[in-house]
């Protein structure tokens, strides 16, 4: 479905699809080997996640990537957060 609202081609959503299905096999094996701990701190950067996709989807991803930080970040979030009484925050 994602792939149909952003207008990919059948064949790139099949190849999504099972990318997405041997990437889950492949974590959930690599999982079952890890102690609780271990797999309590595993964390993907976003540059793993999108590593493996085709040049323009990658760019389109790390434009898109780029757009969302930019909207968390701790200077403009501050105003949204806090109240002013004068000068101090």
């Amino acid at each position: 479905m994602a792939c149909r609202d952003n207008h990919l081609k059948d064949a790139v959503a099949r190849d999504v699809a099972l990318t997405c299905v041997r990437t889950y096999r492949e974590a959930v094996a690599e999982f079952s080997q890890l102690k609780t701990l271990e797999l309590w701190y595993r964390s993907l950067a976003a540059e793993e996640l999108i590593a493996g996709l085709p040049s323009g989807l990658r760019k389109r991803a790390l434009k898109r990537i780029e757009k969302e930080q930019a909207k968390s970040r701790g200077e403009e979030m501050f105003p949204k957060l806090v109240e002013h009484r004068g000068d101090t925050p």
